[in-house]
């Protein structure tokens, strides 16, 4: 993280989804005294005030942003709230966006797969941190209903898949590939499968995985791989505490971040013991409590 007397990073004019090189640059300047705030938009020129907003390597989380290296396979794992879709749909702008929004990208044939059809458009395409929702103006795609297929300006394209319907990735096949809650499919081996046989353009064809962490072997396999890569787990939101929900239906329906077995007792903060609003907090759960609320409140400063 760069400190506020350092150089401060600028917005690029030729694209704005450029390779890491301001990463979490909000939240130093969040940090930073209202002098230096001040200064740093003001060295900023008209064109790079426009295109700051869109630049997810300044706004990301650490987690949110791809690793380095030779990898195939990207894994984010994290409970609601953790910006899993944000970093799907930010990492599919990285890799078709050009320079200029004509020009081409790294990938011009995305396999966007989801539980099903209509999991795949809402979530992934049409949702709040969708593709069509975080893509610039003279870069956002065009989305056809008939073909389920989105069309950016460049001639790049998405395809949505369900992976309840393995055999409809036998035959199309791509240079990148977004693949959504893999954990909660009815038919996981088999569709990851034949989206393996798909994925074979380019010189290094590249998947990303978001997520609930779930007992599922297929997703355990996958980590287990030497090409996957995990970054730290993505950080869990404190969940909604109501006086009738025990803590059995809070551990099964929100999955602890980071772990598949659930071998991490992240995700519920509720005691076994707990019942109606009586709470027994050890000081190891009071600490990961502290920090979801850091977590949460560097969030709403980003805003």
């Amino acid at each position: 993280m760069k400190s506020p007397n350092q150089k401060k990073p600028v917005a690029k004019l030729t694209s704005t989804s450029t390779p890491c090189g301001s990463q979490l640059g909000a939240a130093w300047i969040a940090s930073a005294a209202p002098r230096v705030q001040k200064d740093f938009l003001k060295e900023l020129t008209e064109d790079e005030l426009r295109a700051l907003p869109w630049m997810f390597e300044f706004w990301a989380m650490e987690h949110q942003l791809p690793p380095e290296g030779d990898w195939r396979t990207w894994v984010i794992l994290g409970g609601r709230g953790a910006g899993k879709t944000r970093a799907g749909s930010e990492w599919i702008r990285q890799m078709v966006e050009g320079s200029r929004p004509k020009m081409p990208g790294r990938c011009a044939r995305v396999a966007l797969v989801g539980e099903t059809l209509d999991q795949a458009r809402e979530v992934m395409v049409f949702g709040e941190s969708g593709i069509l929702a975080c893509a610039p103006p003279d870069r956002r795609p065009h989305w056809s209903a008939t073909r389920r297929q989105l069309t950016w300006p460049n001639g790049a394209v998405a395809q949505i898949y369900s992976a309840s319907d393995p055999e409809s990735l036998r035959g199309p096949q791509f240079d990148c590939a977004w693949v959504d809650e893999l954990a909660k499919w009815k038919k996981p081996q088999e569709a990851w499968d034949m989206l393996q046989f798909s994925l074979r353009l380019g010189d290094n064809p590249q998947q990303l995985v978001t997520t609930t962490p779930r007992n599922v072997a297929t997703l355990k396999e996958i980590l287990a791989r030497d090409n996957t890569r995990r970054p730290t787990p993505a950080p869990m939101p404190i969940a909604p505490i109501w006086p009738n929900l025990s803590c059995k239906t809070c551990v099964q329906n929100m999955p602890a971040p980071g772990s598949p077995d659930r071998s991490w007792m992240g995700s519920c903060w509720i005691r076994r013991r707990a019942r109606f609003g009586h709470m027994r907090i050890s000081p190891a759960r009071l600490r990961w409590i502290s920090i979801a609320l850091i977590v949460l409140s560097w969030r709403w400063i980003l805003r």
